[in-house]
């Protein structure tokens, strides 16, 4: 075999399989997440850590748009229905975090030692965010929800345990549930830095 259909049966090898890499990265950038808190949440508390990638940004200049709302839903083990909700505002390349125990679940009685947190990344309406209504009207699902679990090392010499959510497919049915469950308790943001 020379050179020339080496290189040949290469670059069509490559083009083969460069959109199943991309499709494959595509498919990971979903707007629904889930996440297992398995810490006992009344000793150590876990925090959620957001950012906004900017996959649905369309203006960079002046200043770049596609914030989104991050809505975060809590389900305490073994239980399956929603018992709190909240929200939090993420521009493209920002920051945010938010404790599962202390500001998520705050509205419990007693915190629970295990929750399942689903989040979901939407628009929001005229820039207010609500975990009640999305998918309804202007506020539609969008991509660029990037989200880890933390939980603080048990001594210092240790470092943070961070764990992604998981990427997953949404159900209308999922969807609407969540909605009807978090609008009966009440969105809220999540805490003063989710504005």
């Amino acid at each position: 075999m020379n050179i020339i259909t080496r290189f040949t049966i290469f670059t069509l090898l490559a083009l083969v399989l460069l959109p199943i890499k991309d499709a494959s990265a595509q498919a990971t950038d979903t707007p629904y997440q889930v996440g297992v808190v398995t810490d006992d949440l009344a000793k150590i508390d876990t925090s959620v850590v957001l950012t906004n990638s900017g996959a649905s940004s369309t203006v960079a200049f002046p200043a770049q748009n596609g914030a989104i709302c991050v809505n975060a839903y809590a389900m305490p083990a073994p239980g399956t229905a929603v018992t709190a909700c909240c929200t939090c505002r993420v521009q493209p390349n920002g920051l945010r975090q938010f404790s599962v125990g202390k500001e998520l679940l705050i509205s419990q009685s007693s915190v629970p030692h295990t929750a399942v947190v689903k989040l979901m990344a939407s628009t929001g309406t005229g820039g207010i965010c609500n975990a009640g209504t999305v998918g309804t009207g202007a506020n539609v699902l969008v991509t660029g929800m990037l989200a880890w679990r933390t939980t603080p090392p048990l001594s210092s010499v240790l470092a943070f345990d961070k764990t992604s959510f998981v990427p997953s497919t949404l159900s209308a049915a999922e969807l609407t549930a969540l909605d009807s469950q978090c609008s009966t308790i009440g969105s809220r943001v999540c805490n003063s830095t989710c504005p």
